[in-house]
């Protein structure tokens, strides 16, 4: 019979021949999947960070006026290193990115300040009233800018410092928010509202005169609680959104503890407001924890503790790349491990952001850059919290806004929390 030329066919066989071809496949898994990158650089105030170098997989490139960078063929997950050479230079490395559409904001981003000033009459001439407080802050109109202040009871006029970065001038809109206020400064009503546009140039003085226009009322009370653990609050701000690029504080203060009854403005003059707290820890170690709520919306922020490190230990000689860090898990979203070079070390300052808790000093030499022989560095690790990992590398760390004194805020609840620093010294 032909049928027994053919022993493949049977049944037994064929599962043979199966079992065969799955044995021969069980070492050879399918190569990562690869993203074609296209990105976004940003500063803490979301201006685009044009010249900084760039590197994913075997490509550095560099970012473009706008901030965008593209390389393509990059195997997921995979590190994108953000990188300048100005000075001692500076790296910031985010491990275990997915997306094909990464928008990153590293921590080393210090952009040169520009700085105007603004004056002018803040209630029609008049003394600002006993018991009564005038929240004055600049919003920019095409770009973040910076800048808020109070004037006080018995005071006639205001001076502003506008600060910004980029274009010599800026096109700004002044907010100026009349409140009555209690004797611990919380807010108890609102008289008035005046918005008015002006443009400010680098180093010049604009005159806006202000004034009560607008009649708000009196909203109801919003209980607003921060439970900063076992650290203590040094100043908690709330601030409300007055427009697209403009976080508007209300408060900025000591805090008493436990909730706390705060008026804010109707949803008609600010549908959102966000209550951050810069908080100080027993070991001395510094946080800062922000939340956002829609207007009328109680708050329960909720500090988290300072994540503490396990090892190396302070004053460890002979660090190199295999050297491993690590943090205990607080829970947290992700970590920024952070190396600065401290006295006389000439050399870069390395972050690396992942979403684990343990870290080795990133390659910088694709960057151009080096780490120096015996250098003597600082290391520390920042908890990041945020709703998911791609969140926390894009966060805008606006330590000016976080501070209270204007900007765009936040988006979404988080955190930014630093633990102790010890020192170490790199191998000869």
């Amino acid at each position: 019979m032909r049928a027994a030329l053919h022993p493949v066919r049977t049944p037994l066989c064929r599962l043979r021949l199966l079992l065969a071809l799955l044995l021969l496949g069980a070492g050879c898994g399918a190569p990562p999947p690869e993203v074609d990158l296209v990105g976004r650089v940003e500063s803490a105030s979301g201006m685009p960070m044009s010249g900084v170098l760039v590197h994913a997989g075997d490509t550095l490139t560099t970012a473009a006026t706008d901030g965008s960078f593209a390389i393509p063929g990059v195997r997921v997950p995979y590190t994108l290193t953000v990188a300048s050479t100005a000075g001692d230079g500076w790296v910031h490395a985010f491990a275990g990115l997915t997306t094909a559409t990464p928008v990153v904001v590293p921590l080393r981003n210090e952009m040169p300040l520009l700085q105007a000033t603004i004056s002018g009459d803040a209630w029609n001439g008049n003394p600002v009233p006993a018991g009564y407080r005038v929240s004055i802050c600049v919003e920019g109109l095409d770009f973040t800018v910076w800048g808020c202040d109070f004037a006080v009871a018995g005071e006639t006029s205001y001076s502003l410092a506008v600060n910004w970065s980029g274009a010599a001038a800026a096109n700004v809109r002044v907010h100026a928010l009349y409140m009555a206020i209690d004797g611990d400064e919380h807010p108890t009503g609102y008289s008035g509202a005046r918005h008015l546009d002006a443009s400010v140039t680098s180093g010049g003085t604009t005159t806006v005169d202000l004034g009560p226009l607008l009649v708000i009322g009196t909203p109801p009370l919003v209980p607003i609680t921060i439970d900063a653990g076992n650290g203590t609050v040094v100043v908690a701000i709330v601030a409300v959104r007055m427009g697209d690029r403009l976080l508007q504080p209300i408060y900025r203060g000591a805090w008493p503890g436990g909730s706390v009854d705060v008026r804010l403005p109707p949803a008609l003059m600010a549908d959102t407001y966000q209550v951050t707290a810069w908080v100080q820890f027993p070991s001395g170690q510094l946080g800062f924890a922000w939340s956002v709520a829609d207007a009328g919306a109680a708050v329960d922020l909720v500090v988290p503790p300072p994540p503490n490190l396990l090892e190396p230990a302070s004053g460890v000689l002979g660090v190199s790349p295999s050297t491993v860090f690590r943090a205990a898990d607080t829970g947290a979203t992700a970590r920024v491990f952070d190396w600065s070079a401290t006295g006389t070390t000439v050399g870069p300052d390395v972050l690396l952001t992942t979403s684990g808790t343990a870290a080795s000093l990133p390659d910088v030499g694709a960057v151009g850059l080096s780490y120096p022989a015996g250098g003597a560095y600082d290391w520390q690790v920042l908890s990041l919290d945020a709703p998911d990992f791609a969140a926390a590398v894009a966060t805008r760390y606006d330590y000016y806004g976080l501070l209270g004194v204007g900007g765009a805020g936040q988006l979404a609840d988080g955190a930014i929390v630093a633990s102790e620093s010890r020192d170490l010294t790199l191998a000869p």
